[in-house]
């Protein structure tokens, strides 16, 4: 059932749908079309722009604003959309999707080569059957130590561990850059080594990576989800891989443009944008010996890069203020600034403490880089 403070809510947006319908009968195709862009802009609620998203497989979908043409029909993203629109409702603060993960063990002394082998096969195009046929032949492998699930009891970094971890989320990363973002081969292997997929139906800089940015008319407006195109993987606090979404926002939050420009780090491989992670430069060979990022979200905080020897307290130079700087390292690219030196942010940390219910207004103040 709905949460008690949605009810309302829920009323006024089926009053509107009612309306919709009606419109849509009485004009046709193009009238319908009119009639969802009307809604969208006069509710600017995120579930509302959800709900929305997951009709676009209907004929209006051809007639609708422009703006609207990034949201995918994808099936896999339209179910998405549908449980993030139900979560919403319900009060819900995330979604788990995807099979459930192998429980944590120590990983096989072999897994770090295993998963390197797997790389160069999952590049010949491996799908999810074939990967689970792996994971069945390598019951051992997994993407890191249960020490590393919680920042709490996770013992002090071992260089092979964050080698193993680095590999695994290589891996990863090459499925997200495939066409269609190979959602289902990416759930498989995640849960096959110990992570859970998950969706957060709220958008929060350190859960989500900004795929796309849809231009609000109001410089203002906050970020609001309007598609999915992948889930997160979790592996307890640990944050493995961020859920890929496209964000419907103000210039004042997230600038179209710079997004798009903009290199995006501690990431290997993507499908459009720039990216540089430490390993780039490196032989074939050494690029393996490279150590994963690691992103806790506590209780009370969330930790970026948790192995940097550099706090971002202070300005760090290279012509690139500190809000800057922490704008880059919250997103794994800068979102707002325009900068076109080179920066190496890889030794950078950061610890911000959670505010407000569900960390609802540190996302706010995450976006706009006030935190």
């Amino acid at each position: 059932m709905p949460a008690p403070g949605a009810r309302a809510t829920i009323a006024r947006v089926d009053a509107r749908g009612r309306d919709v319908e009606r419109r849509a009968d009485q004009g046709g195709v193009e009238g319908r079309a009119r009639a969802l862009a009307e809604r969208l802009r006069a509710g600017r609620l995120a579930f509302e722009a959800v709900q929305l998203a997951a009709r676009l497989d209907d004929p209006a979908a051809a007639a609708l604003a422009p703006c609207l043409e990034a949201w995918s029909v994808d099936p896999w993203s339209i179910d998405a959309r549908a449980r993030t629109a139900e979560a919403l409702l319900a009060g819900e603060r995330s979604v788990a999707v995807g099979p459930a993960p192998r429980p944590p063990v120590e990983p096989a002394p072999d897994t770090w080569t295993d998963l390197r082998a797997l790389y160069h096969e999952v590049l010949d195009d491996v799908d999810a059957a074939g990967l689970r046929a792996w994971l069945d032949a390598h019951p051992g492998a997994r993407l890191a130590p249960p020490s590393f699930r919680w920042l709490s009891t996770a013992r002090a970094a071992d260089a092979e561990d964050l080698w193993r971890l680095y590999a695994a989320t290589r891996l990863l990363d090459l499925l997200v850059a495939r066409p269609g973002h190979a959602v289902e081969a990416l759930l498989a292997l995640g849960a096959g080594l110990g992570a859970a997929g998950l969706l957060w139906p709220r958008f929060h800089p350190f859960f989500h990576e900004v795929v796309e940015v849809v231009p609000d008319d109001d410089d203002r407006a906050p970020p609001a989800l309007v598609d999915v195109r992948w889930p997160a993987l979790v592996f307890g606090e640990l944050l493995v891989l961020r859920s890929g979404v496209v964000v419907r926002a103000g210039r004042r939050w997230l600038d179209p443009r710079v997004v798009a420009e903009s290199t995006l780090h501690f990431t290997y491989r993507r499908d459009g944008p720039r990216t540089d992670d430490p390993s780039m430069g490196s032989g074939s060979s050494s690029q393996w010996g490279t150590s994963a990022r690691r992103d806790y979200a506590t209780p009370d905080a969330l930790h970026f890069n948790v192995d940097g020897d550099l706090p971002l307290t202070d300005d760090l130079g290279d012509d690139l203020p500190a809000e800057a700087a922490r704008e880059l390292l919250v997103h794994r690219r800068l979102v707002r600034t325009r900068h076109a030196a080179e920066v190496w942010p890889y030794r950078w940390t950061l610890t911000l403490p959670r505010v407000g219910a569900g960390g609802d207004r540190l996302a706010q103040e995450l976006a706009r880089g006030e935190a």
